[in-house]
Parts: structure tokens; C-alpha cells; sequence
């Protein structure tokens, strides 16, 4: 077996990363696209199922939605006390963690508590 090392030898193609999880339309549809197929067939839907279509929609949100939000709190608050002291981190991303982490709640609960 010989290893070939002269400057000429050819450099393999480095695999292009892809754009998209799944595929570019099943990413743009499961990243809010879908609406536009929806919404219109809702438009149809007559008002005497509108509570249950509101109902369903509500149900769904819940069951998509939070267990979504709850993991990304958990990871957002995952070693939250070493992000503030930044520990480790840049001091950009520790101001960026406190803001986001700290101010904004503050100033989204005062709001809707005396807004």
C-alpha cells in the first residue's frame, strides 16, 4: 500500500453541511409555513365548529408548545449562577445571559402585573 504525499495529490471535497434538519420544505413548513396552507382552509371552516377549532388549536399549542418552552428554560437556566458570575464565559455573553435572563423577566412581570 502506498501513500501518495507529492503537492499535486488531489484534496479531498469536503462534504457540504446541510442548510436544513429534515429538508428545506419540511423545515419551512414546521417552522411556521404551514400557516399558510391552514389558515386559509380555516378561513372555510363554518362558524357553528369555530369552538371546537379554537379548542383544538388551544389543545394543541399546549401540547406543542410548553413542554418546548420548558426545555428551552432549561437550558437557557442550566448553570445560570456561572453564567452571571461568568465564569468561563465572555464577559459580552455573561451581560447577555444577566439581560435575558434577569432584566427582561423583570421588566415582562412588572408589566403584566401593573401594566
Amino acid at each position: 500500500m502506498a501513500l501518495h504525499l507529492s503537492a499535486d495529490a488531489p484534496v479531498p471535497a469536503r462534504a457540504v453541511p446541510q442548510k436544513y434538519l429534515f429538508g428545506p420544505v419540511a423545515d419551512f413548513l414546521m417552522l411556521g409555513g404551514s400557516a399558510f396552507l391552514i389558515l386559509p382552509v380555516l378561513f372555510f371552516v363554518p362558524l357553528k365548529y369555530e369552538g371546537f377549532v379554537g379548542a383544538t388549536m388551544l389543545l394543541m399549542a399546549h401540547l406543542i408548545n410548553h413542554p418546548h418552552f420548558a426545555h428551552s428554560y432549561q437550558l437557557f437556566y442550566r448553570n445560570f449562577g456561572r453564567k452571571v458570575r461568568g465564569d468561563g464565559y465572555d464577559k459580552n455573553l455573561q451581560v447577555r445571559y444577566i439581560f435575558a435572563g434577569i432584566v427582561v423577566p423583570l421588566i415582562m412581570g412588572g408589566f403584566f402585573a401593573y401594566g
